[in-house]
């Protein structure tokens, strides 16, 4: 069973967005933060999926951080699978700490948990080792999955057009995946 936790509060992630949810000036619609609705092969998501950066790699740089996550995606680990997304798609990268502390409005709070995609049991769990796999420890004891949600709390809280503004705000990087 794959173990969840909480990210560090400086660490950052990355939302995928479809072209027309981004532009080179940094603006990230707020449909970009919809859940996705169900269909014949999901069930209505719960939570915001994203991509954990310093999971991968431990840099003080956006850009690198981006170029990793770019890496990682073509080149999944065995068993895993990104979805696909155009060239002309956005990554929105927001740090963990705006996002579980500037409340949004309707009194939403956000957390944002690890959550691997396959068993992860061998990885160690605690924040000091995780942070920057790719940067200094070695990631073949276990399947690396940079996988994270963010969750509304309480858990199945609104994600309303005014919540989704307010992630949107949050922003602070967009580039090209």
């Amino acid at each position: 069973m794959a173990r969840v936790s909480r990210l560090p509060p400086d660490s950052f992630v990355a939302r995928i967005c479809k072209p027309s949810q981004a532009d080179d000036q940094g603006r990230v619609q707020a449909g970009a933060f919809e859940l996705r609705p169900p269909t014949e092969d999901r069930v209505l998501e719960r939570a915001l999926s994203v991509h954990w950066l310093d999971y991968l790699v431990s840099s003080e740089s956006i850009d690198v951080k981006l170029a990793v996550l770019r890496d990682y995606r073509a080149n999944p680990p065995p068993g895993l699978t990104e979805i696909r997304t155009k060239k002309t798609a956005w990554f929105a990268t927001l740090r963990v700490r705006r996002i579980e502390t500037e409340v949004a409005p309707s009194d939403v709070a956000f957390e944002c948990r690890h959550d691997p995609r396959s068993d992860c049991s061998a990885c160690p769990c605690d924040e000091s080792a995780f942070v920057g796999r790719l940067g200094g420890l070695s990631p073949s004891h276990a399947v690396m999955d940079p996988h994270t949600l963010i969750w509304a709390m309480p858990e199945d809280g609104p994600l309303d057009f005014a919540v989704r503004v307010h992630l949107a705000e949050l922003v602070e990087h967009v580039a090209h995946v």
